[in-house]
């Protein structure tokens, strides 16, 4: 298992605050005990019942099947790793600094930039995962998949880079309304670059981009027996004292962010094989092919 990025360190500040991820039939769980963050099936090892429900939460580590308590109640456990304020797990087959390549930097400054969550949601995607994947690594779809959500900021590519096995991609946003607004509110937030749009994929499953600094998207495409288990989550970006309350903008970013991955979902479902050739502008695609080979 490559290192995985499970959560920001704003998720699990406090004693019994966790979240899980749902590959198939594995639950990584990532959990705050008494001050200590640890990661492990999500699963008792007494009767193998299911420990933590839900996404995320904050409750005691309680076993609901017997009562059972504490590390009493875990499983499998997973090796844990902060880069910045963001937390990895992983199970020791690979090195993080491998899996990473030279996007750590860059991860714990994106880190350092977030506030916390404001939305954690699941959707399930009726294709297999590297469907999905390559599906948010190109934009050629854009104008007719997303004409009426993300197609509207009207993104200019600007760079794409390969740092091993993961990738990024550089954007302006080139729609003036949209600019004009965040450059209004921008004056409320600690370090924002209202005009651009970054997407960062790290190998295999997940993606990490950002509106212009002021809104941050983290998304896992976890393999799910023939589906692609999406789960996706918005932070907000610190603001500076006296800022108002920015949660309507959250809830917009959210509402958005929904629309633009049930497009994709529809969209995968009719996709049933890999296609014969792959275009110019599916650069990031290829990579992720030959990363999987």
């Amino acid at each position: 298992m490559n290192w995985l990025l499970a959560a920001h360190r704003s998720e699990l500040a406090a004693p019994g605050d966790y979240i899980t991820l749902q590959a198939g039939p594995d639950h990584i769980a990532c959990f705050n005990l008494d001050g200590n963050v640890y990661s492990w099936d999500n699963v008792c090892r007494h009767r193998g019942a299911r420990v933590l429900q839900g996404t995320h939460g904050n409750k005691a580590l309680t076993c609901p099947y017997h009562g059972l308590t504490g590390m009493a109640t875990v499983g499998e456990q997973y090796l844990t790793q902060w880069i910045g304020d963001f937390l990895f797990v992983g199970d020791g087959s690979t090195r993080i600094e491998d899996d990473l390549n030279d996007f750590g930097p860059l991860l714990t400054g994106i880190s350092k930039m977030i506030a916390g969550r404001h939305s954690f949601e699941q959707l399930p995607m009726p294709c297999e995962w590297k469907v999905a994947v390559e599906n948010t690594l190109e934009d050629y779809h854009v104008a007719t998949v997303h004409a009426d959500s993300i197609g509207k900021l009207r993104l200019k590519l600007d760079s794409t880079d390969q740092h091993g096995k993961n990738s990024g991609a550089l954007y302006t946003i080139e729609d003036p309304h949209t600019v004009k607004g965040l450059e209004a509110m921008a004056k409320y937030f600690e370090e924002v670059r209202p005009s651009h749009y970054f997407h960062l994929f790290l190998y295999p499953y997940t993606c990490l981009s950002s509106v212009g600094g002021l809104t941050f998207s983290l998304q896992h495409y976890l393999p799910s027996g023939g589906y692609t288990n999406l789960h996706t989550r918005l932070y907000g970006a610190k603001t500076k004292p006296g800022a108002p309350d920015m949660r309507w903008l959250y809830d917009e970013a959210t509402s958005f962010n929904r629309l633009v991955f049930e497009q994709d979902a529809a969209i995968c479902a009719r996709i049933v094989d890999d296609g014969t050739f792959l275009t110019a502008s599916e650069t990031r695609v290829q990579w992720f092919r030959d990363a999987h080979k």
